[in-house]
């Protein structure tokens, strides 16, 4: 009894200590095993999945990848090892992608020091959000790396210290909206680079450096609205649309292309840019389409393109451009459709080109509102080709415009508010294949406009408005084909004004209001084919014309209401025996009169008359 009192009070004792906390209720805890620092393997990228159920190991290709357990990034980041990561996530590649469902960041980079490539490792991955600081300190090739990831914001500074080709690296990343400075120091290939980045808004200065190779940098970037100073102070060539379709560009800085020599379509379809800086492009000297259709460009700074020598295509359809100041382009020399299109231009100032010799084919064509051309505007043009064709509000040309021009095939073609050609308009100018041939408004042409025209063809074709020609406009012309081609209001021609002319065929044919031609005007002619074709008011021909005629092929040909003189032609003609091709010569020749009809049955079928022979 008293031991069982005793254990009782034992056991009473115990659980009063117990209950006071003087003794453990149970067995000692063991403490825990230590857990081992994560230890990332080398060439390793962590991501970080916002959705947690997401399991990167079903991916085909996509490297090896491991659940890491660690608290201070919560338990559901992974990393993947791997030692090729050449288009590792590209979904074209591996038959998946970070879509916009599975977004991801990049959240810690393992050892990447020997990871030099990177080529397509996030095309078109979507979901893909940000990356860090000093992501790929290595890298120097990254073609088209993150092209497509429409949810990439932003690139931090520092991330790619290394990298010398980005081509494609970011094309159609709609979400980025920033570049940082220095972010790309030792680029060199950024092509196609930030094409269609959609939300893109400025350049900083400094941004690329070396950069040399920038064929469609940023085609597409619409929200871009300027290019700060120094931004491309290297870049001597940019081959190819730089800057196309960057329709919110308003503003380029003085000195951003300090060493540009070249481009090809640069600011091409820029259709916000309204100016250019006074010294952007200070040794600019060879561009194609540069400024082509930047349809708000109204203005040209003086001395702006000092050393530009080919200007091809450079402001083609710039139709806001309303004028071209003098001296703005000393050292041009080649000018295809430089200003064609230009619907707003209005004048051309003295001294503008002052070098230039050949105009090129069309470089002001379909200049619509040009009305005036300076004197000395082309002191030294030699061949103006197309230069100023379908430019429908010129109405004059200044004496002094093209002192030098030696050809000037279809110059002036179309020009249908032109009325007039003053003398010594173009004094060196030999010859002119439809020069002014659609100038439907012209009315007269000077004596000695054209002292050394030697050939031409077409020339004043359908000028429906010219009603006489000068005494001694052309006093050295030889050779001309369809030179007053349907002149419709054309009544006469003066006496002794083509005495050198030897060919002409075609000249005045469809002249249909021609009445009367001179005895003496074309004296010295030997081919005259089809030279009066359709003459339909021609009432008589001088028997004496054209002495030397050799070639008298459809000469008068349609002039139906010839009344006199063409059986008397035909004897002297015949007479004289120099005449070798006289097929139709009188065909229908004064069918509809009744004395020519009475001559017409007098000469032979073989010369165009219905009498037998």
């Amino acid at each position: 009894m008293p031991g069982q009192l005793m254990h009782m009070s034992y056991v009473m004792w115990m659980e009063q200590q117990m209950a006071k906390g003087n003794i453990p209720s149970g067995p000692e805890p063991v403490p825990p095993e230590p857990v081992p620092p994560i230890v990332l393997p080398p060439q390793t990228i962590r991501f970080r999945f916002e959705n947690a159920d997401y399991d990167p190991t079903v991916i085909e290709n996509g490297g090896v990848w491991t659940k890491v357990a660690d608290s201070s990034y919560n338990d559901w980041d992974w990393y993947c090892e791997d030692t090729d990561w050449s288009g590792k996530f590209n979904n074209n590649n591996s038959g998946y992608t970070f879509t916009e469902d599975i977004k991801v960041s990049i959240l810690i980079t393992g050892d990447m020091a020997n990871i030099t490539s990177a080529a397509g490792m996030f095309n078109d991955c979507t979901g893909l959000t940000n990356m860090p600081e000093n992501s790929f300190p290595s890298l120097t090739v990254c073609t088209a790396m993150f092209q497509d990831c429409t949810n990439l914001a932003s690139i931090p500074n520092n991330a790619f210290p290394n990298l010398t080709n980005g081509i494609a690296m970011f094309n159609g990343c709609t979400s980025l909206a920033s570049i940082p400075e220095n972010a790309f120091p030792k680029l060199i290939d950024g092509s196609w680079m930030f094409q269609n980045c959609t939300n893109l808004a400025s350049i900083p200065k400094n941004a690329f450096q070396n950069l040399v190779k920038c064929n469609g940098m940023f085609n597409g970037c619409a929200s871009l609205t300027s290019i700060d100073a120094n931004a491309f102070q290297n870049l001597s060539r940019a081959p190819d649309i730089m800057f196309k379709n960057c329709t919110s560009l308003t503003s380029i800085a003085d000195g951003a292309f300090t060493s540009l020599t070249e481009c090809v379509a640069m600011f091409r379809d820029c259709t916000s840019l309204a100016s250019l800086p006074n010294n952007a492009f200070p040794n600019l000297t060879k561009c194609t389409a540069m400024f082509y259709r930047c349809t708000a460009l109204t203005s040209i700074p003086e001395n702006s393109f000092q050393k530009l020598v080919d200007g091809s295509n450079m402001f083609q359809g710039c139709t806001s451009l309303t004028r071209i100041p003098e001296n703005s382009f000393p050292s041009l020399t080649v000018c295809t459709a430089m200003f064609q299109g230009c619907t707003s231009l209005t004048s051309i100032d003295a001294n503008a080109f002052q070098n230039l010799t050949i105009g090129s084919n069309s470089m002001f064509n379909n200049c619509t509102k040009l009305t005036s051309i300076a004197g000395n505007a082309f002191p030294n043009l030699t061949d103006g080709f197309f230069m100023f064709q379908n430019s429908t509000s010129l109405t004059s040309i200044d004496a002094n415009a093209f002192p030098n021009l030696v050809s000037g095939d279809f110059m002036f073609s179309g020009c249908t508010g032109l009325t007039s050609i003053p003398e010594n308009a173009f004094p060196n100018l030999t010859n002119g294949y439809c020069m002014f041939s659609g100038c439907t408004s012209l009315t007269s042409i000077a004596d000695g406009a054209f002292t050394s025209l030697t050939e031409c063809m077409a020339m004043f074709q359908d000028c429906t408005s010219l009603t006489s020609l000068p005494n001694n406009a052309f006093p050295n012309l030889t050779t001309c084909t369809a030179m007053f081609y349907r002149c419709t209001a054309l009544t006469s021609i003066p006496e002794n004004s083509f005495q050198n002319l030897t060919t002409c065929s075609a000249m005045f044919n469809g002249c249909t209001s021609l009445a009367n031609i001179p005895e003496n005007a074309l004296s010295n002619l030997t081919n005259g084919t089809a030279l009066f074709y359709n003459c339909t008011s021609l009432t008589s021909i001088p028997e004496n014309l054209c002495p030397n005629l050799t070639n008298s092929a459809s000469m008068f040909n349609g002039c139906t209401n010839v009344q006199s003189g063409a059986l008397n032609l035909y004897k002297n003609l015949l007479a004289g025996g120099k005449v070798t091709a006289h097929t139709d010569t009188f065909k229908n020749c004064g069918k509809d009169t009744e004395t020519g009809l009475e001559e017409l049955q007098q000469i032979p079928q073989s010369w165009g008359g219905l009498a037998e022979g």
